[in-house]
This record gives structure tokens, C-alpha cells and sequence, in this order.
């Protein structure tokens, strides 16, 4: 194949994976655009009560998607599992992310967190899967998998309940300034008075 060809068929995956994404961040909300009508127990995902799914353009969506995974992409691959997690269907969206962080997407491994700790995938011991997924997210660099080490450690999902870890994971995340952050900085602002007559640890709160 000619360079030409090759540099062509790159530019044009490129292009049908940001407007795959651009859809479905506007869509569902993900923290790229803040909106969307998630129903799931993820705090950190805004939601707008009136939001109404568009059908067409969720299969076109994921007809774009799916042309973009098979071309490779772990990305295009999480946000195809983004979509059937939405509709519901958890064997599918798993199977998605599980190839995506297969091929080094950062944000995979959180949406199979999510998965694990609402009971959506059959395991032996949900919320352990549940810790070691958001523990991998959060040592690849995913903010919101911060933010769900700090809750697993605050209420011993997966691991024993360590309020100074809590904390330093919450801090973490909380250091993310933008609406990404805010879980974190909620956290830890609830936690404010438990931490200093448990563990004796002032809580500082990163700014907005």
C-alpha cells in the first residue's frame, strides 16, 4: 500500500474517532462535556433530568465506533463501551473496555471499576475486581479512578477501609481543577471533621 494510502486511511480514522467521541461526551456525559442522562451510581458523571437519548444518532455513533475499533483503536473501543454500558447491555460494554485497556486506553479500566462494583459483570468477589480496576486506572494516570480508590478505601470496597488513604486519593483527584475534580473535592470536604478525630490529619482541599 502507498504511504499516500496509509497516511490517508490514518487521517480518516482519526477523524470518525473525534466525531464518534464529540457525540458521545455531548451525549452521554462524559467529563469532556459535563452533560448527559447517566442513571448509574458514578457521581462523578452530571446529569440533565430532561435529557432524552437521540436513537438514530447513538447507531450511527456506534456504527462510526465500530469502524474505528476494528481499525484499532482502544479509544474508539471505550467509547463503544460507554454506549451499550448506557443501553444496559454490560456484556458488551465489557467486552469493549476490556480490549480497550487491553491495548493501553487510561480510561478502560475505570468504566470496568464501575461495572464490577454495580454488580454489572459476574465475579467471585465484585468489589475486590472493583478496587484492582480503579487501582489500575489511577496508577495510569485517570482522575476519576482517584477518585474511586479514595471511595473504595473510605468504605472498604475491595479493601480494607483506610481513611488516610481515602484522603490522599480524594486529594488527588480534588487537584484536578475543573468539574472532573469536584467529586473529590466533596469528598473531602465531607470527611473534614471524621478525619481529624480518627486519624488526627487536617483536610486540605484543593481550589477550584
Amino acid at each position: 500500500v502507498p504511504l499516500i494510502g496509509i497516511l490517508y486511511e490514518l487521517k480518516q480514522q482519526k477523524a470518525i474517532i473525534q466525531r464518534v467521541a464529540k457525540e458521545v461526551f455531548e451525549e452521554y456525559g462524559i467529563e469532556e462535556s459535563g452533560g448527559g442522562g447517566y442513571t448509574g451510581t458514578d457521581p462523578c458523571r452530571r446529569r440533565i433530568p430532561a435529557w432524552k437519548p437521540d436513537p438514530g444518532r447513538s447507531r450511527e455513533s456506534a456504527f462510526l465506533g465500530r469502524k474505528a475499533a476494528a481499525g484499532g483503536s482502544a479509544r474508539a473501543m471505550t467509547v463503544l463501551g460507554i454506549l451499550y454500558m448506557e443501553e444496559q447491555k454490560d456484556e458488551e460494554a465489557w467486552e469493549f473496555f476490556a480490549n480497550a485497556e487491553a491495548k493501553g486506553d487510561t480510561k478502560a479500566p475505570r468504566y470496568l471499576g464501575i461495572l464490577s462494583m454495580e454488580h454489572r459483570h459476574t465475579s467471585a468477589d465484585p468489589g475486590k475486581e472493583a478496587f484492582q480496576w480503579f487501582k489500575k486506572g489511577a496508577d495510569g494516570g485517570d482522575i476519576t479512578s482517584k477518585y474511586y480508590l479514595g471511595l473504595c478505601y473510605e468504605q472498604g470496597i475491595g479493601v480494607e477501609a483506610d481513611l488516610e488513604a481515602a484522603i490522599h486519593w480524594y486529594t488527588l483527584s480534588a487537584q484536578r481543577k475543573d468539574h472532573v475534580g469536584e467529586p473529590g473535592r466533596k469528598a473531602l470536604e465531607a470527611l473534614k471533621d471524621d478525619a481529624v478525630r480518627k486519624v488526627g490529619t487536617p483536610v486540605s482541599i484543593p481550589p477550584y
